[in-house]
């Protein structure tokens, strides 16, 4: 039984050492790394790190996208004992040496001249040689390369002591969407606590191939998306980044994929927009399949066997449809696998209708980390499934969901209080609101301290509602705001072609750039959201929309590096023109524009039904 991430790299090595371990694209090319390359550089990468006087216990950073080196400098931490200190490749310089003096770094391992960049000349480090470069062209004088230290090595096995289970791992940084960043401690217990559990319950196999391009420094990729699937005999390939992953899909034929609801959502959108461009004999059959394989799953969803009619109609959908969009994402996938931020029912069952579901689970960096997940068997939407084995879950007073187990996090490097307050009696306090259902899925509802409280002391989780307002084909991100305010104001991203054809219904006939300022908009738009929010009480409603120009986005600060958005921040970077929809005469402006709102929708309605039936 496997008891440190030690236990963990060795087993997955137990392969022959001609087999593919990790795949890269090199020159252009995807190319394999064994797993015998992968033991004797992380080997020889172990050595020369104890000879440039890294100890057990030491924490050293890695600052790098995602690439094999990333593994190898992971693995030899691993070998060592010591803590490795993932950063994000998105942050700024500040906060990534911000990071690196609270974690203490010992060293810190970096891929290429931007990253490099970004961690200066380290002189407030503790013993020099500071850094370690990736790639020797970033390399700056005072720097060790990688290639140097491997060639220095000899390719020696290191010695040393070998990591116990209660010993630290890591020292991950939270992202901070609510507040300044904190190192969440992980043990090599809590890891693999983890990773048991999730080996127990995955369907993965030496034949399944992941393509990581979540950043492995966000736990969820580095364990779930990395770890499990080499333990459990598979291979990991590394896409070349977002802009490069609909080609990296074609190459790799990945199996399962990691990532974020943002990312489904976008490739949901890609979909049906292609769609949209067929002819309209082909949309007409696509609309059908859709509508047969939607059939079918509902049904299944609700516990009953479709009927033979229907059986045969979904198999006919799925051969029309189904194995065409997946013989364009490689002709492999087995399954989605979606954390990070709610994932909206009609995402997950768009793609389940296709014939890859999407698994949408739970977790938090500080429960190392996955917390409940939705599996084969054992799915149902809208939920983020039941507790994995050996995790427990309950519901305090308040709504708040708290967890236990051994994959709890030993607590927040130098924070005591901030850990008192997290853990208590062995319960981590997750921050988030939710309920377990009937069947012991877990619903999550909102985050704690998002509930805004309006000025006539109604409370209000703006989650729920962003997840209906996005359910307009017009609304690409929303943020709903009105804490201590007389009335909600929703901060709406659109899609701009989407945009245009509601605006066509609706008889507005502008350029897309005019549509903004066009005061129609936002009675048409608040007409459509009082229909999506049509069972929402009155103090829940949206008042006035402030649309925003632009979409969110890590360089603005209102997303984090695993893009969920920072609210704060969308909020105080608008302040002013928030506070204009709130001016002394904007409660009875908001009340009229509600009502007009109401009746431009209805008349919008009434014109399409006219037209129809001229």
């Amino acid at each position: 039984m496997p008891q440190t991430l030690l236990d963990i790299y060795r087993k997955a090595l137990a392969r022959p050492a001609s087999a593919p371990f990790l795949r890269a694209k090199r020159g252009g090319v995807y190319q394999d790394l064994t797993a015998g390359e992968f033991t004797r550089q992380g080997e020889a990468l172990a050595a020369a790190l104890v000879a440039q006087g890294v100890s057990p216990g030491d924490r050293v950073a890695l600052l790098s996208e995602n690439r094999p080196e990333w593994l190898l400098a992971d693995y030899a931490l691993v070998r060592l004992g010591a803590v490795s200190v993932p950063l994000h490749a998105t942050l700024p310089a500040a906060q990534v040496q911000a990071i690196i003096r609270d974690a203490g770094a010992r060293l810190v391992l970096v891929s290429t001249a931007s990253q490099r960049g970004k961690v200066g000349r380290p002189s407030w480090l503790a013993r020099a040689p500071a850094v370690i470069v990736f790639d020797a062209a970033a390399a700056q004088p005072w720097d060790k390369t990688l290639s140097d230290l491997l060639a220095q090595s000899g390719g020696e096995p290191a010695p040393g002591e070998e990591p116990k289970a209660e010993d630290l791992a890591t020292l991950i940084y939270t992202s901070g969407t609510t507040g300044e960043p904190k190192g969440v401690m992980l043990t090599h217990a809590n890891l693999v606590a983890n990773l048991t559990a999730l080996q127990g319950i995955a369907d993965l196999g030496p034949r399944d191939v992941a393509l990581s391009f979540l950043p492995l420094s966000h736990v969820l990729e580095r364990v779930a998306g990395t770890y499990l699937v080499l333990l459990c005999g598979g291979v990991v390939a590394f896409a070349e980044g977002l802009e490069a992953l609909a080609d990296n899909i074609r190459e790799v034929r990945p199996t399962l994929m990691i990532g974020v609801p943002l990312f489904y959502e976008r490739l949901r959108a890609k979909i049906l927009a292609e769609a949209d461009g067929r002819p309209a004999p082909v949309r007409s059959v696509i609309a059908w399949a859709q509508a047969a394989a939607h059939a079918a799953f509902a049904a299944r969803q609700a516990g009953e066997s479709p009927a033979l009619p229907l059986r045969l109609k979904a198999a006919v959908a799925d051969r029309l449809v189904g194995a065409r969009v997946r013989a364009v994402l490689g002709g492999r996938l087995r399954f989605f696998v979606s954390g990070g931020a709610p994932l909206p029912v009609e995402v997950g069952a768009f793609f389940h209708t296709l014939g890859i579901p999407v698994y949408e689970g739970y977790g938090l960096t500080e429960t190392s980390p996955v917390v409940s997940l939705n599996r084969p068997g054992a799915t149902r939407l809208g939920t983020v499934g039941p507790p994995i084995p050996g995790v427990e879950v309950k519901v305090a007073g308040d709504g708040e969901i708290l967890v236990r187990g051994a994959n709890v996090m030993a607590g927040y490097w130098r924070k005591s209080r901030a850990t008192r307050t997290a853990l208590e009696d062995g319960w981590l306090h997750t921050g988030d609101l939710g309920h377990l259902d009937d069947a012991g899925f877990l619903v999550i509802t909102d985050r704690k301290k998002d509930l805004l409280v309006t000025a006539g002391g109604k409370k209000v989780a703006p989650r729920g509602l962003e997840e209906r307002i996005r359910r307009h084909p017009a609304v690409r991100d929303v943020v709903i705001v009105g804490e201590g305010r007389a009335y909600l104001t929703a901060l709406v991203v659109l899609r701009e072609e989407a945009l245009r054809a509601r605006a066509a219904e609706a008889g507005i006939a502008r350029d897309g750039g005019d549509l903004l300022k066009d005061s129609r908009m936002e009675l048409l738009l608040l007409g459509d959201l009082d229909r999506l929010t049509s069972d929402c009480a009155p103090h829940e409603k949206v008042r006035r929309i402030l649309f925003l120009p632009e979409p969110f986005s890590l360089a603005t600060g209102e997303m984090t590096p695993t893009l969920k958005v920072r609210r704060a921040v969308v909020a105080a970077r608008h302040r002013e023109a928030i506070e204009r929809l709130y001016e002394a005469d904007a409660p009875a402006r908001a009340a009229w524009i509600i009502r007009g709102g109401r009746l431009f929708s209805r008349l919008s309605r009434l014109t399409r039904w006219a037209r129809r039936s001229a």
